[in-house]
């Protein structure tokens, strides 16, 4: 996700909800579906509508193995939370309608949970963070919306506190009216004096990109995402 979000021109991830609220789909190959265009999809079967994740989406960082033992707690917060119509798919890939406490505010819709290893590379600097992720886990959701982006968080806000994982924002947070894409020196120093004013641990993590680019994303704790969930200027993406 540090590297840019979801790939659509190879790795979509589809999801086919039926007018009963049953639903399937998983992630597909764009070849392997006949995609007129990288990002769409032919649904064979009338009736079905098609909820890309175009929504709002965040990583957490695994420094350990996912095991069976994450799996079940994602599952058990799910089912605390109140999500429904969970179905869990080959792999750990959790679908879900979201409900109960995560649809508080007007959230809507499906949303899931993918966990793949991390994309490791060796020119990434993790010094301020002392260890490299092992794996990644995705909680995305297919509608966007402030409601949707709220939820996500809150999602993501109670896997980081049972699991122990941090959070890759895909960017740099800032305060309203900050620069978007600007990673000078400077503009590091400014949104570093910002995110250092939340309680919790935050880092900045640089991955390595196409020659000797780097791209600046910060990476929280839990108590970080907190505290940034109720401010004022909370949202998940960096700037």
């Amino acid at each position: 996700m540090g590297r840019g979000g979801l790939d659509v021109a190879s790795d979509v991830a589809w999801e086919f909800v039926l007018a009963d609220g049953v639903f399937e789909g998983g992630l597909e190959k764009c070849a392997d579906v006949g995609c007129a265009e990288p990002g769409e999809f032919f649904a064979p079967r009338s009736g079905w509508r098609r909820m890309a994740a175009a929504g709002p989406s965040v990583v957490l960082w695994f420094a350990g193995e996912v095991d069976g033992g994450v799996q079940g707690a994602v599952l058990e917060i799910l089912k605390r939370l109140g999500a429904e119509e969970i179905v869990m798919e080959p792999g750990f890939s959790v679908r879900f309608l979201v409900g109960g406490r995560l649809a508080v505010g007007g959230a809507r819709g499906g949303f899931a949970v993918e966990y793949q290893e991390a994309d490791r590379q060796p020119g990434d600097d993790y010094s301020q963070v002392g260890t490299a992720p092992v794996g990644e886990l995705a909680v995305w959701a297919a509608e966007a919306g402030r409601a949707n982006e709220v939820a996500v968080a809150s999602l993501a806000l109670a896997i980081m506190r049972e699991c122990g994982a941090l959070v890759d924002f895909d960017g740099l947070l800032g305060p309203g009216g900050s620069v978007p894409g600007d990673e000078s020196e400077s503009r590091r120093r400014e949104v570093r004096r910002f995110v250092e004013s939340f309680l919790g641990r935050v880092f900045e993590v640089g991955y390595a990109m196409c020659g000797e680019e780097m791209r600046y994303v910060h990476v929280a704790d839990a108590e970080f995402l907190s505290g940034w969930l109720e401010s004022e200027h909370f949202h998940l993406f960096g700037d």
